[in-house]
């Protein structure tokens, strides 16, 4: 099975987290917002079964792009979102391949394209 999620919006990168108020942090860590515009973009149900070991796969088209760890540490919020929605049993290596790529656009066509599936 595949999923894949279309979000207007761009994940913070690592030291804007780091530099955000903690209060603020947690409130994005919950999954506030990350949750609704995940939940939001889901057409249909896509939830675990057992403990499955899925792909993630996550493409960010930015304007600028972020150096590989700030890009990185800036998507654990999207994936705790993904794990508080039982899109994905955890966010641990043995429930999850993640490949993340960047790709340069212009302002008005930044998104974040986030697609999930099954591996056997």
């Amino acid at each position: 099975m595949r999923l894949t999620v279309n979000l207007p919006v761009m994940t913070p990168s690592l030291n804007k987290l780091l530099r955000t108020h903690y209060r603020e942090r947690k409130r994005m860590k919950k999954g506030f917002e990350w949750e609704l515009l995940v939940a939001g973009a889901c057409e249909s149900q896509y939830k675990i079964n057992g403990m499955k070991k899925r792909r993630v796969e996550v493409k960010a088209f930015r304007s600028k792009l972020l150096d590989q760890d700030n890009f990185y540490g800036g998507l654990k919020i999207l994936l705790d979102a993904l794990v508080e929605l039982d899109l994905l049993h955890d966010d641990g290596p043995e429930f999850l391949e993640l490949k993340a790529e960047q790709i340069k656009v212009n302002r008005i066509d930044q998104k974040l394209e986030i697609t999930i599936e099954d591996l056997p």
